[in-house]
């Protein structure tokens, strides 16, 4: 397992009984700390975002800056060949960047139902236990989620139950942002191949 990957598994973890022996004060604190790490989710995939744009748009302008190159006079054939791989590398690193922009369902309250269930049936969930729940993203906690939770899980603690159903979400986001951080990590590499095919051409010219 990937360091990410253990990372985002162990933010979705529950463990059993963690709030023994905290007073409700700090039961507070770790909410609130949860809390606060859920609602900054959205500005790192924001930033995710914001930097595979900036590939794509590179990528942009280095194949507008070769491509006619490939269709010119008296091109030698390691050139073409060389131009041909950095056109491949571009489709590939628009490829790579598309997942990253794909939209992230977070919609619906079948993540609460399913955690209060859980729970009901007397098991801490963890971020394994919700992969079947149709909203995949959830970075914050309205209302009506607090509503439902409370409804199903009383007379248990709610900053308890709300703490724990944050750390599965937490990890669950995690599970998406590290997904596209791959997929941006691959889109910086055809980026660079692009670059050095892109040189290559000029050079065999």
């Amino acid at each position: 397992m990937s360091a990410n990957n253990q990372q985002a598994h162990d933010w979705g973890a529950n463990p059993e009984g963690w709030a023994q022996g905290l007073s409700e004060e700090e039961v507070q604190i770790a909410y609130d700390l949860s809390l606060r790490g859920l609602e900054r989710q959205p500005a790192i995939l924001a930033d995710l975002r914001t930097r595979a744009t900036a590939v794509v748009a590179a990528a942009g302008v280095v194949a507008t800056l070769f491509a006619p190159k490939a269709f010119g006079s008296n091109i030698s054939h390691g050139a073409m060949i060389a131009y041909i791989a950095g056109g491949v590398a571009t489709v590939l690193c628009f490829a790579m960047c598309w997942p990253i922009f794909r939209s992230i369902h977070d919609d619906g309250y079948d993540d609460v139902q399913k955690y209060a269930e859980l729970r009901d049936g007397g098991k801490w969930p963890n971020a394994d236990d919700l992969t079947g729940c149709r909203r995949k993203w959830r970075s914050t906690i309205n209302l009506s989620a607090v509503t439902r939770l409370h409804q199903i899980t009383a007379p248990k603690p709610l900053p308890v139950e709300l703490a724990s159903f944050i750390a599965i979400c937490r990890g669950r986001n995690w599970a998406q942002i590290n997904a596209r951080n791959t997929w941006f990590q691959f889109a910086g590499f055809w980026f660079a191949v692009e670059v050095i095919c892109g040189i290559l051409g000029l050079a065999f010219r």
